[in-house]
């Protein structure tokens, strides 16, 4: 992953940096510095984002509160 790459999984979440530092446990600057590529990326940042992934349902609105695991499946 390079910091192209990030910034675009960051936006196509409708994240923001600042957002992405609270998931990631980092300030908001440290995302900016990544992503204009004044700092280098993590070697777990890929891992820790496929895990966010997992994790959550991605939506305009922003983040669901309850993560994937222990919810139950709604039927229509």
């Amino acid at each position: 992953m390079n910091r192209l790459e990030l910034r675009d999984w960051r936006r196509t979440r409708w994240l923001t940096q600042a957002q992405l530092g609270d998931l990631l446990d980092v300030d908001k600057v440290t995302v900016y510095r990544w992503e204009s590529g004044a700092s280098d990326l993590p070697s777990f940042l890929k891992l820790a984002l496929d895990q966010l992934d997992y994790l959550h349902y991605w939506n305009p609105e922003g983040i669901d509160a309850l993560p994937r695991i222990g919810r139950k499946a709604s039927v229509s």
